[in-house]
């Protein structure tokens, strides 16, 4: 009796032992499980403060903040667009004025081009199978020789819209300025960045959209497209660019409509900008202003 007594004895005290270990394996498990989790958290409450652009670095400088900068969408696609209607100007710009000209109305233009030149009518149909393609007409059609007569549609969709109304030509002096930085390889080396569309706050309080600023080596360069009205702009241009303390070589811009020249030099001394047009911005800003031929590139785009 005395045996059995003893060996149950050893036996509840092997089950004490057991439940003891048991009960500190549980503990140990869950204060990882609690490490674990406040390990996760701290992770989460992490936030990588990006370095500021060196052209946000010059807008703060002039006590101008940016208020909001613009995602682009759809780049290639819309970069390769922007580049044709920009390069085949001339030729298509009947059918770039009705598309405009009809966003805020039906949307729907006809138009006969018995009397357009093989090439313009070539360029016109290869923009609007491009536009078709990518939504941005709801409806194309082209009737061949002997009629030669196009309808089509704008798709009142923001980015058809915005892309029509003026984000081409943007996108085109964006594009016109970075191929030829890149292209011209000789003896010195350039820097560059680029900011596209930021909305900022001016000092007194205001809003304003800029189109492009690019900082090129250790200058800024103000970039206005103008597909549309400019006589209500350019004193508003003149206003920043003061703001700005920028020198008149650089703060352009560039018109859509083609002015004689001894206007656009009076509204340039005017207003104390470069006042030129789509045919004169690779000539004027990027081989007189920039000098190409002397430089070599260093650095590739910095888009923020």
């Amino acid at each position: 009796m005395k045996k059995l007594e003893d060996v149950l004895e050893r036996i509840a005290n092997s089950l004490e032992e057991i439940s003891n270990s048991l009960k500190t394996t549980s503990n140990i498990n869950t204060q990882n499980i609690i490490l674990k989790k406040e390990i996760i958290k701290k992770e989460e409450n992490i936030i990588e403060i990006p370095r500021k652009n060196e052209i946000e670095e010059f807008l703060n400088s002039k006590n101008i903040q940016i208020k909001t900068l613009k995602t682009e969408k759809n780049e290639d696609v819309l970069d390769n667009i922007a580049y044709f209607m920009g390069e085949k100007y001339e030729n298509i710009e009947p059918i770039l004025k009705l598309l405009k000209r009809n966003i805020n109305n039906s949307g729907y233009i006809d138009i006969d081009m018995q009397d357009f030149t093989q090439r313009s009518i070539s360029d016109i149909t290869n923009l609007c199978n491009r536009l078709y393609e990518l939504t941005f007409l709801s409806f194309y059609k082209y009737k061949k020789s002997p009629k030669y007569n196009l309808t089509a549609k704008v798709n009142k969709i923001p980015e058809a819209i915005n892309f029509l109304n003026g984000e081409w030509f943007e996108r085109y002096l964006k594009l016109k300025v970075i191929k030829s930085l890149e292209m011209n390889k000789q003896n010195k080396k350039i820097k560059y960045s680029y900011i596209k569309n930021p909305q900022i706050i001016l000092p007194n309080g205001d809003d304003f959209e800029l189109d492009l600023m690019f900082k090129i080596d250790d200058e800024i360069f103000w970039i206005e497209a103008k597909t549309g009205e400019y006589q209500n702009s350019l004193k508003k241009y003149s206003k920043i660019k003061k703001m700005l303390n920028l020198k008149r070589k650089n703060v352009f811009v560039v018109l859509t409509k083609n002015l004689e020249d001894r206007m656009k030099s009076a509204l340039s001394t005017m207003f104390d900008v470069n006042v030129i047009n789509i045919k004169e911005f690779e000539n004027i800003f990027l081989n007189n202003v920039l000098n190409l031929n002397e430089h070599v590139i260093d650095e590739k785009i910095i888009n923020i």
